[in-house]
């Protein structure tokens, strides 16, 4: 999903991953490293660079550099009303969405 909130856009995506019995399971660390086994960070800068050619296309004045937010991971698992638990947020900056680019080329 992506939506734009206050001039920036973001894309959400909710995961089901299991960390863990105990919402402690999915504390900042233990998302990182389910973040990490499971290679999201290259799916979300395959998402943001999606979403830049998209808005890019749609609007020619989107400026990646100031109007993308990031991106949300909510751990379903993990999410509780008042709480942080479950939640990974990330920025994405210009030179990682210019080096998936060269990559890509």
């Amino acid at each position: 999903l992506f939506f734009e909130h206050d001039g920036k856009f973001y894309i959400l995506d909710w995961k089901s991953n299991f960390l863990g019995d105990h919402i402690d399971h999915y504390n900042k660390e233990n998302l990182l490293k389910g973040m990490n086994e499971s290679n999201y960070h290259l799916q979300y800068l395959i998402y943001a660079l999606a979403l830049e050619k998209y808005l890019k296309s749609k609007r020619s004045n989107f400026d990646f550099k100031y109007q993308f937010g990031g991106v949300i991971y909510l751990f379903l698992r993990g999410n509780r009303e008042g709480e942080t638990y479950g939640i990974y947020t990330q920025a994405v900056t210009l030179n990682e969405l210019d080096k998936l680019k060269q990559i890509l080329k």
